[in-house]
Order: structure tokens, then C-alpha cells, then sequence
């Protein structure tokens, strides 16, 4: 619901008022869709961030996002994608970061 992904219940009559968050969500399961290389892909999502050098050492060199820079996003593995996708996230300048993950032990 903070990420304006899903409705709040309801009572009969009543409307459920959910205050908006500025927010930057990276869901569990991602389908990758961009045709273009992660560079490509970062500078137009994220190109103030991701250009910053204390984003790059704080954020893209720990997720190790410079050797997948030349990489085309739809032939990522699913780790490497999760890793553009939580670097995407993070790059967002917003109030609230969501990040969901489901763990299976």
C-alpha cells in the first residue's frame, strides 16, 4: 500500500484515507523489458545519481554494477538484474525506499 501498488480494506461505508509517501519500490520478481545496455538504461532512469561519485562508491561499487555497465539488461541473471534493479532504487532521490524480498529457508 505505501508503494500505491495495492488498495486499503475497506468497512461498509467507510473509505480508508492512505497518506501519499514519495517513494522508490524494487518488487521481489523483475521481467526485464529495456532492449539497451545498463549503462543506457541507468543514465536515463538515473543519470544525476548514477553520475555522482559518492553514489558510485557508496551504491554502485558494493552491488558491483561497473561490469554489467556494457551488458544488454534483458541478458542479465537474476542476481545481476536484482542488483540493476535495487541500484535503480536507490538511485531515486525519494522519502521512503521499499525494497521486498522474500526469503524461503
Amino acid at each position: 500500500m505505501q508503494a500505491g501498488l495495492l488498495k486499503p480494506d475497506t468497512v461498509e461505508g467507510s473509505e480508508a484515507e492512505i497518506p501519499e509517501f514519495n517513494v522508490s519500490y524494487k518488487p521481489q520478481k523483475i521481467s526485464p523489458k529495456f532492449q539497451f545496455s545498463v549503462r543506457q538504461l541507468l543514465h536515463s532512469k538515473i543519470r544525476d545519481s548514477y553520475m555522482h561519485p559518492q553514489f558510485v562508491s557508496d551504491v554502485m561499487k558494493p552491488l558491483l554494477i561497473e561490469q554489467l555497465m556494457d551488458q544488454e539488461v534483458v541478458n542479465l541473471s537474476g542476481g545481476e538484474l536484482q542488483r540493476v534493479a535495487l541500484c535503480l532504487c536507490l538511485g531515486k532521490v525519494k522519502k521512503c525506499y521499499l525494497v521486498y524480498y522474500h526469503l524461503c529457508w
